[in-house]
């Protein structure tokens, strides 16, 4: 029945082909209309699974935005050009969005709000440390008034000196941090001795706070609010979006919008280097690095392909010979996804690049038959005839089993492969359909009337007629060798170790990638997070104490954080008050100018600097640790080289200690205003206290629910790190976490969890196939000797480079098991109808090695795209296929000649 099936298809190839112009012509009208209409969704949401931890994480993007924020990591030397660009870029942004030009900005955020800390910091400051500090200045009451009484240099430094004294003999020692602070004080003053006013007085301002009140933060300076790294050469802005990665198309158009914003800001303000990092920047450029390279590269293997099949076919017209047909499968293939699936997904549009190797694998099979039968008789309608009847049976029965392979993918959860496997099942289908019926046809109405002696199949393949007849001869020696490279490659696969972190399968050298790094050294946090919805404020605080307990996140940010429980809020307001009582009675006197300080003030001075240097002296004595004692020595030699220079008393000295006398009680004054300014508010922190841009955050618009951002302090895309953090999150909060980098690593790993099933239907589906045609289990097991033995040695090759496999390079299996099975079958199906070992591998090996090449070509373009992901693939696809060739004229024929005699010809 199969052979007079084909006779059939044989026959009206040459005596019926308008009737198959016609048929072929309305079948891709009507997939056409189909596929017309069918919707292209090329983005990652389209793709995952539907499940509850999707659905979870779309209902808290619904309500508070994007999972992960666009941050940009501006770097210069010079703080202030980096407060300026910030200000400009959110002014460039602005504009751009009243202009249309771009709308999926939702933030913009750089510095904190100030004010709001100005008004209730002392309410956020911990219980412990505000009775420290409240304690410091009820018992420093009178001292401290004492020092502001005269603000002139020399009694402010000598009060000054008395009170760090006066805590130190009570505490019964001088602390480092406290050894460190009088260091830089006297680093500052032997500056201003030397400097005068070059020198910065931010300095000024951090060690006149911490000598009022050593363990108060509140009032050290935070440059205005402007998110800095502590040396301030790295200013963080966090770009929040409307969309998240898996949300928009492949490519991200937008991000190109604001590159080139940021880049025009930049051009404004010399010094100024910025970077990208976040999901969203490395998902733009793994993306748009991977497509610059592959457009080119796929259109160049394209070239090189068509070149082959011209080689193959010797005729001007070849390249469109192949080219009609493969546009009216892709147009029927689209049509039936449109039946299937009903859009076009990302992994849909991969099918395009597999359906032109695979498919000109059967135009090859069918050209090569037809010179072969060509050059017997110098008649085209018998040898297309001819060539359908005995290759086609190899071309259907090898495509077939290729399509299911590929359908097989699709008993798989994961929405890529259920995809890609239906698309690619189809286009098979479709293609074998149309080049063992409409290609024919085709070539006969080409040439029906043409005559020639020119053809690949004059020349034979003198390397594999010598090949075979090795084989032939000596079927044992091969039989050792593949045995023995089976064995010892296939131990090595207990090298086998797997690659999930995304870092280092995306594409290489990534910008957003190193700023990232950059990031986390200078901030200690990545820029992704994880995101916990808390339903009230009680819950919140809970959430938010555990998450920071679990030593996973280096930051947690929450509302709770900004509004204490009322009770506490009210311990510490008592504590605010006593603090304005000791700080009201501080008279602030005013502040007097002059050119030079007194002779008389530059004695104090200098009687001063020799008291301190004795009372080191006699510290060193009974110092302990050696960090104290080198604290000590320094602050010894800076009061030695302070006093000597100040000795002086030129007018240079006077009138630069006159400045610096000026400045430090200026910043003295700036102290007591500010705490006056933080203990002034009485009012306990509410909801409705905190800016709208907090609560815009934080607070959801639809509920009372509240949002947690938990900063992870190691890699948001290691999978290993992830499964650690989910695991806490479901400890902690069950059923209330979600985030970007959860739904990554799902994805991710989605597909590995899917393998074995898809691997286990696969094979399944190709013994099925191959027992209906073979009818005889041996047959089948000769068919698959050639990917048993490439599976196994390939992986063992991979594993003893020492490489590590990542989900991309498992993915290579399935893809090689479904294009490698066509070589076995071929071999079987030849062997089979003559018989003879030497003439199926010169003459069908030649058809392989031709099939095999293309496919190399097509899948070696995976080499020079720079992503290892895609580069562990193209090196895997081309080993195994490779292999399939090799074993399949080896293994595969010693296999027939030992345990097949029955077919063998009398001559092998």
């Amino acid at each position: 029945m199969y052979q007079k099936i084909l006779q059939k298809i044989a026959y009206s190839t040459t005596e019926h082909y308008k009737r198959i112009f016609v048929v072929c012509g309305l079948l891709t009208i009507v997939f056409g209309t189909l596929a017309a209409n069918l919707e292209i969704n090329l983005s990652f949401l389209a793709i995952m699974p539907e499940d509850e931890e999707l659905n979870r994480f779309k209902q808290v993007t619904s309500k508070f935005g994007a999972s992960s924020d666009l941050l940009v990591a501006v770097e210069s030397t010079k703080p202030q050009q980096a407060k300026k660009f910030a200000i400009a870029l959110e002014k460039a942004f602005d504009d751009a969005r009243d202009a249309g030009i771009i709308s999926v900005v939702r933030s913009f955020r750089y510095k904190m709000d100030l004010d709001f800390y100005r008004e209730y910091g002392l309410l956020l400051t911990p219980n412990k440390q505000l009775e420290k500090w409240t304690t410091f200045l009820e018992k420093n009451r009178y001292p401290l008034q004492a020092i502001y009484q005269n603000l002139s240099l020399a009694p402010f430094l000598e009060r000054c000196y008395a009170l760090l004294q006066l805590n130190a003999i009570q505490n019964l020692e001088f602390s480092d941090k406290n050894l460190q602070q009088f260091c830089t004080l006297l680093e500052i003053l032997q500056s201003y001795v030397h400097n005068g006013d070059e020198i910065n007085t931010a300095h000024i301002k951090d060690q006149i706070s911490s000598l009022l009140s050593p363990e108060n933060q509140m009032l050290t300076s935070v440059d205005d609010g402007f998110i800095f790294s502590q040396d301030k050469k790295m200013l963080l802005i966090f770009i929040r979006l409307n969309v998240d990665l898996i949300e928009v198309p492949f490519g991200i158009s937008f991000f190109e919008d604001i590159k080139n914003i940021t880049q025009e800001t930049a051009e404004k303000f010399p010094g100024i280097t910025f970077g990208f990092s976040g999901m969203m920047a490395t998902g733009y450029e793994d993306q748009a690095f991977t497509l610059s390279r592959f457009q080119w590269l796929s259109f160049l293997s394209l070239i090189i392909v068509t070149l082959l099949f011209f080689y193959i076919s010797k005729l001007k017209m070849g390249p469109i010979l192949v080219a009609i047909p493969m546009i009216m499968a892709m147009i029927w293939t689209f049509g039936m996804v449109k039946i299937g699936i009903g859009f076009v997904s990302i992994t849909s549009m991969i099918f395009a690049v597999l359906l032109f190797g695979l498919g000109v694998d059967f135009a090859i099979h069918i050209m090569v038959r037809i010179n072969e039968e060509y050059k017997k008789d110098n008649n085209y309608q018998t040898a297309i005839q001819k060539a359908v009847i005995t290759s086609g049976r190899g071309i259907i029965t090898g495509g077939v089993t290729s399509s299911m392979a590929f359908f097989a993918m699709c008993v798989a959860e994961d929405k890529a492969a259920n995809h890609l496997g239906f698309t690619t099942g189809w286009g098979l289908l479709s293609c074998l359909i149309v080049m063992i019926v409409f290609f024919p046809a085709l070539l006969y109405v080409l040439l029906k009337d043409k005559k020639t002696t020119t053809f690949y199949g004059h020349k034979e393949n003198r390397f594999l007629t010598w090949w075979a007849t090795k084989v032939n001869h000596h079927p044992y020696n091969f039989l050792i060798i593949c045995l023995g490279a089976l064995l010892f490659f296939g131990y090595q696969i207990r090298h086998f170790r797997m690659e999930y972190n995304l870092e280092k399968i995306i594409q290489r050298d990534i910008p957003s990638l190193v700023t990232k790094q950059k990031v986390q050294e200078k901030f200690n946090r990545t820029n992704d997070y994880v995101m916990v919805i808390s339903n009230d404020l009680e819950q919140d605080r809970q959430f938010s104490k555990r998450l920071a307990e679990s030593g996973l996140f280096a930051e947690i940010l929450s509302i709770s954080q900004l509004i204490p429980p009322t009770y506490k809020q009210r311990k510490r307001l008592k504590r605010v008050h006593r603090i304005y009582d000791v700080i009201k009675q501080l008279k602030l006197p005013n502040i007097s100018t002059r050119d030079e300080v007194s002779q008389f003030d530059v004695t104090r001075i200098t009687l001063l600097l020799s008291r301190m240097q004795l009372d080191v002296v006699l510290l060193k004595e009974l110092a302990k640790s050696k960090n104290s004692i080198a604290l000590l020595n320094k602050i010894e030699n800076l009061l030695r080289s302070t006093r000597q220079y100040i000795q002086r008393k030129d007018h240079i000295v006077l009138e630069n200690l006159a400045h610096f006398e000026y400045i430090i009680a200026q910043e003295a004054i700036n102290i007591v205003k500010k705490i006056k300014a933080l203990t002034k508010n009485t009012e306990l922190i509410k909801i409705e206290s905190i800016p709208l841009s907090f609560r815009e955050r934080f607070q959801s618009k639809n509920d009372d629910t509240f949002l947690i951002f938990a900063y992870p302090k190691n890699s948001s895309l290691d999978p290993e790190n992830v499964t650690e953090i989910e695991e806490k999150l479901q400890e902690i909060a069950p059923g209330q976490a979600t985030g970007m980098l959860v739904i990554t690593k799902k994805f991710v790993t989605g597909g590995l969890r899917d393998f074995p099933i898809i691997l286990a239907a696969v094979l399944l589906v190709l013994i099925v196939i191959l027992l209906l045609d073979f009818r005889k289990p041996k047959y089948l097991f000769f068919s698959i000797l050639p990917l048993m033995f490439s599976g196994i040695i390939s992986m063992g090759i991979i594993c003893m480079s020492g490489a590590t496999i990542s989900i991309l390079m498992l993915s290579a299996f399935p893809l090689i098991f479904g294009i490698g099975i066509d070589d076995g079958v071929h071999i079987v199906h030849r062997f089979r109808e003559n018989g003879d070992i030497i003439k199926t591998i010169s003459e069908t090996g030649r058809a392989i090695l031709l099939t095999t090449i293309t496919t190399l070509v097509s899948f070696g373009a995976l080499l020079f795209t720079n992503h290892s992901g895609l580069i562990g693939l193209g090196i895997l696809v081309g080993i195994g296929v490779s292999l399939c060739f090799v074993f399949s004229v080896t293994i595969l024929p010693v296999a027939l000649i030992l345990f097949d005699r029955e077919h063998l010809s009398k001559e092998s």
